[in-house]
């Protein structure tokens, strides 16, 4: 039988030496641990049957679950992803629990466990993310592996750009081959169950890497470079005046794209502000981004860094997609999670729109989420909502409901009371105004 047509129980059976020790299910995923090759690893498998492998509340936690484990262990975690990405029906609670399990991943890498991503046919959204932290991933030929499906890349770009219902300029874009040829360590193997854990064994037992973060650094501006996306940063943008109304005086912002950095001088232990401000997260503003964080710790050291996303969406383009954004959004993630294990505090602020992969990359490393009451967080934009649940839309949630399913920690007030629309006062809460007088110091 095909692998892509296991269970995810088979699947893991397959994989693994003899027997599954713990299998639990949670959801639309399966998680147990084993023993590859005569190497202990703990395992997960989504189940495509079930709400298209979609992860959400239960599934995140029992991903997290695995991955703590592995860490805890010091062994290797398998990742066994055939995921469409966030169980969009769950609304803010998949998105606050994605938060959760991402930053575990996050922590996970940074202690240096394995990780391995197995992907079955499809690897969208939050999938992705996961996919791309991984240290090596193995693929079907079959495997589509995006941040944002075909459909969707349609929708925002264009059938000219994309038709996604034409299964050759899918597969070129977003297959296995083409996704390979980004990573040369990883793997395409036949859909059967010898040939997936022969894979495995391979994968597993590889040499580790030892590109670091600034290898990769380095590796991903050379694709954008090739690609022909790589700005050139600047004093001057369109976004300078939204800008103004969320910097402290006196903070004069370098703009490439829709990213941004705002230094004060050297040394002077203010807040470093940066951030992205009105287009979609792009793989180039994510680069931008990864580069300023990582010169931070060498010119701003003892400095409170202050993310600022306000952005509807990420970029759902055949462009970003072409040089596969979901390793951009995971290099930025990296970084900022590397630079609070030495900054005094991150913190990232959201004044308007937030949501999906841009929303997670930004959030779940950070110590603490901040967001204005009139912001617009979501699973999803609402447009990408209805095309996955047609009339059934999911509600936007009240700032209460932000902090309660954990998309936000608190709420901004004091120096940002300006943000707010007319006639509506924020209620009391100090993160504003302290970080503004760091920056004002």
């Amino acid at each position: 039988m095909r692998f892509s047509e296991l269970s995810p129980e088979q699947r893991v059976a397959a994989l693994l030496d003899g027997n599954v020790m713990q299998p639990r299910s949670a959801g639309a995923v399966l998680t147990a641990s084993g023993v590859l090759h005569g190497r202990r690893v703990y395992l997960a498998a989504t189940d495509p049957a079930i709400a298209r492998g979609a992860i959400g509340v239960a599934e995140a936690d029992a991903l997290a679950t695995v991955l703590r484990s592995a860490r805890e262990h010091a062994a290797p975690a398998l990742l066994v992803l055939d995921s469409a990405g966030a169980r969009v029906d769950e609304g803010l609670r998949a998105l606050g629990a994605f938060r959760r399990l991402f930053r575990e991943a996050l922590q996970a890498k940074l202690a240096g466990t394995p990780l391995f991503a197995l992907l079955g046919p499809i690897c969208f959204g939050g999938a992705s993310l996961l996919a791309g932290l991984c240290e090596r991933r193995v693929y079907l030929q079959q495997t589509r592996m995006a941040t944002s499906g075909p459909a969707l890349i349609e929708s925002a770009s264009g059938k000219d750009r994309l038709d996604a219902a034409d299964r050759s300029a899918v597969q070129a874009l977003m297959g296995a081959q083409a996704r390979a040829s980004l990573h040369p360590e990883d793997t395409v193997a036949d859909d059967a169950a010898a040939a997936m854990r022969e894979a495995a064994v391979r994968t597993v037992e590889s040499e580790r890497p030892t590109l670091g973060l600034g290898g990769e650094h380095a590796r991903l501006r050379a694709r954008l470079a090739g690609a022909g996306m790589l700005r050139q940063a600047s004093a001057q943008g369109t976004d300078s005046a939204a800008l103004a109304r969320v910097l402290p005086a006196g903070y004069v912002p370098t703009i490439a794209g829709s990213a941004f950095l705002a230094q004060p001088p050297e040394r002077s232990g203010k807040a470093v502000f940066l951030g992205s401000v009105g287009a979609p997260v792009s793989a180039a503003d994510c680069w931008h981004l990864a580069d300023w964080l990582l010169a931070i710790g060498d010119t701003q050291p003892g400095s409170p860094v202050v993310l600022v996303l306000d952005a509807e969406a990420h970029a759902a383009t055949v462009e970003d997609e072409r040089v596969l954004l979901a390793d951009y959004l995971v290099h930025l993630s990296l970084c900022v999670a590397a630079l609070a294990r030495t900054a005094p505090r991150t913190v990232l602020w959201l004044p308007g729109a937030a949501s999906g992969a841009s929303y997670v990359a930004f959030a779940a490393p950070v110590d603490r989420v901040c967001a204005l009451p009139a912001a617009r967080i979501a699973i999803l934009p609402p447009a990408a909502v209805r095309q996955i649940l047609g009339d059934e839309v999911t509600s936007a949630g009240s700032p209460q409901d932000w902090v309660q399913t954990g998309v936000a920690d608190a709420l901004l007030d004091g120096a940002l009371q300006h943000l707010a629309p007319a006639g509506q006062s924020l209620p009391a809460s100090s993160e504003a105004s302290n970080m503004h007088r760091s920056g004002d110091r």
